[in-house]
């Protein structure tokens, strides 16, 4: 267990590496001879990803990813906790082994990850009212590889952010897909580029930090990119409304404490975005709304109950009616609360702790290694008191 206490917070750190932008390029190295991938401070989920490249027959030296050599007749592909993988890779496996299981560990056992359609090379798809987007990634990077052009239409997808980001890394590697009106034009090739990829920082980590700055101090973040595909970017327009004093260069975000409007925003394509932004409105001056909740269930933990007993447990006035939840900011008085293992809510739960009356006592933090092994490292450089309990 960690308390974090009340604390001012200054200063400069760098942003861990996206785990959602490595793990598609660590895919998309299985279809590349020979490919750098330089990743900063890789997470559990990344290193998910590092094992099943090389249960299917990949090899991985320092940075250096080599493509398997041939097919194998059976896998097993140890996920972790990944949800991403877990969806994804049923349709990228079969390029490199005749069969395969897929094994998952802790949350990730309660979670629905069967494929809900299945691949069957190049040519027309038509997808709608998915759970998760992840599946679709997974589609897109295989028709990349199927030898023949492939349109995917789809209709009432969430996350659409997070395909496009897809979209960006295949293209990267020399993929061509591209957008169209409610859906994807996937160009098919045999094999990508050999190429060295250095994976952008992450913004859902970094919004923690952007937060705990618009509230209590100044920090500057490296290696976030502005113009990023990542959907969690999104946080620099809600720290806007919210008042905070914003400073963007080509690779340096910096967030000053200014004012604490209350704010509105729609979380339905960033999910991973709502236990930061229920941390600023828990200090707005006023009611704050964040809608489309219903995308919280089923991730790590039952993220929206989860979220609403803690908050409510530490003295924040927060209230759920249907699809949103409604914060009335004022003063939060602090104690102890389970992260339920879930990282998103372990890291809000500590932000929360620097800008409470008590300091927060945070139940299960070393589950924050699945997304930003070093939080709390960075929470300590910026001038958090972090105590252990």
């Amino acid at each position: 267990m960690k308390l974090v206490k009340p604390s001012n917070i200054k200063g400069k750190i760098d942003a861990p590496s996206s785990k959602s932008v490595a793990q598609r390029a660590i895919l998309c190295a299985l279809f590349s001879e020979k490919t750098k991938i330089i990743i900063n401070s890789p997470s559990d989920d990344v290193k998910s990803a590092l094992l099943c490249f090389e249960a299917l027959g990949g090899t991985i030296d320092g940075e250096t990813f080599t493509s398997p050599n041939g097919k194998k007749d059976y896998v097993e592909l140890n996920v972790g906790e990944s949800g991403f993988l877990a969806r994804a890779l049923p349709y990228i496996a079969p390029f490199f082994t005749k069969e395969f299981k897929i094994i998952g560990h802790g949350s990730l056992q309660n979670r629905n990850v069967a494929p809900p359609f299945l691949y069957k090379g190049s040519g027309a798809y038509e997808i709608e009212n998915l759970s998760s987007s992840q599946y679709i990634s997974g589609l897109l990077i295989a028709l990349s590889q199927s030898g023949g052009d492939s349109i995917v239409k789809l209709k009432n997808i969430p996350s659409f952010p997070y395909l496009e980001l897809t979209r960006g890394v295949v293209n990267s590697f020399g993929g061509k897909i591209e957008q169209l009106p409610g859906g994807f034009l996937v160009k098919g090739k045999r094999g990508f580029n050999n190429i060295e990829y250095v994976v952008e920082g992450d913004w859902s980590g970094a919004s923690n930090f952007l937060v705990l700055a618009a509230l209590a101090g100044e920090v500057s973040i490296r290696g976030l990119k502005i113009n990023s595909m990542q959907g969690d970017k999104e946080i620099l327009n809600v720290l806007r409304d919210f008042g905070a004093d914003l400073s963007l260069d080509e690779d340096l975000v910096t967030v000053r404490k200014n004012l604490n409007r209350s704010f509105v925003y729609d979380s339905i394509d960033t999910p991973d975005l709502v236990p930061a932004l229920l941390v600023l409105a828990a200090k707005a001056d006023g009611t704050s709304e964040i809608r489309g909740i219903h995308r919280l269930a089923g991730k790590e933990s039952d993220r929206d109950k989860v979220l609403l007993d803690a908050f409510k447990s530490l003295g924040v006035l927060i209230e759920r009616e249907r699809d949103s939840f409604f914060v009335q900011g004022g003063r939060i008085r602090g104690g102890k609360s389970d992260s339920s293992g879930d990282h998103r809510i372990a890291m809000a739960l500590s932000c929360l702790g620097v800008v409470s009356e008590e300091g927060v006592a945070v139940v299960d933090p070393s589950c924050v290694s699945k997304s930003y092994p070093d939080f709390f490292c960075s929470m300590t450089s910026v001038g958090a008191t972090i105590l252990e309990e």
